[in-house]
C-alpha cells in the first residue's frame, strides 16, 4: 500500500549535516594556571537514523601560563598545547535555541618555556587528550552562537628538557564561537 509522505518538521529542515565552528575562550585549571584557547570543530551529522548525533574532529591550540616554587626559587612557565581530537557530538533543538553534548579523545603536543632565576628553559613533549563538553546556542540567519563549557584533560610525558607537569595540563574553558552549517 502506498503511504502518503510526511512533511518534515521545521526543526529537520534547517539541521545541516556538516558544521564547522570556530571558539574563543579562556582556560582555568581550577588552580594557578590561566589561559587562552582557540578551537576549531569539524563535524558531519551522516546517519539517518540518528541525524542529531555527529562525529568529526577537533583541532585546538591552548597557550596558559603558571608559576611554580621549588627548592631554587619561583619559576613562570608558558605552556602552549595543540591537542588533536576525534569528537562525537549530540544536538538537540527547541525552536531557535538548541543544546549539544560533545566527547572527545586524542593526543596532544606540548611546548613548554620555564624562566628561573635569569636562565631560561624549553622542551617539548606529547600525550593522551581527552574533553567532555556541555553548548547552548541560537540560531541566527546564516549560522549559529555557540557558548559552551567543557573539560579538557592533557597528560603530557615528560618534556625533552626533562621537566615534568603533574596531573592534567588543561582544565575547564568558557569559550564562544559561531558555527556554519553546510
Amino acid at each position: 500500500p502506498n503511504r502518503p509522505e510526511r512533511s518534515k518538521p521545521a526543526d529537520e529542515k534547517t539541521r545541516q549535516r556538516y558544521t564547522l565552528t570556530s571558539r574563543l575562550g579562556v582556560l582555568w585549571n581550577l588552580g594557578d594556571a590561566t589561559g587562552a584557547t582557540l578551537f576549531m570543530d569539524a563535524l558531519a551529522f551522516r546517519s539517518h537514523r540518528h541525524p542529531d548525533v555527529g562525529v568529526g574532529l577537533t583541532l585546538g591550540l591552548v597557550q596558559s601560563w603558571f608559576a611554580a616554587e621549588g627548592p631554587s626559587g619561583i619559576t613562570r612557565a608558558s605552556l602552549a598545547t595543540l591537542p588533536i581530537l576525534v569528537r562525537v557530538h549530540y544536538r538537540a533543538s527547541v525552536g531557535r535555541a538548541f543544546l549539544g553534548l560533545g566527547a572527545g579523545v586524542g593526543f596532544a603536543m606540548a611546548w613548554v618555556r620555564m624562566r628561573s632565576d635569569g636562565a631560561t628553559i624549553t622542551g617539548h613533549s606529547y600525550g593522551a587528550a581527552g574533553d567532555a563538553s556541555l553548548e547552548a546556542g541560537l540560531r541566527l540567519r546564516t549560522g549559529q552562537f555557540i557558548a559552551s563549557l567543557r573539560y579538557l584533560a592533557v597528560y603530557l610525558d615528560t618534556f625533552s628538557s626533562g621537566d615534568r607537569i603533574s596531573g592534567s595540563a588543561g582544565g575547564a574553558v568558557f569559550d564562544v564561537g559561531y558555527r556554519w552549517g553546510f
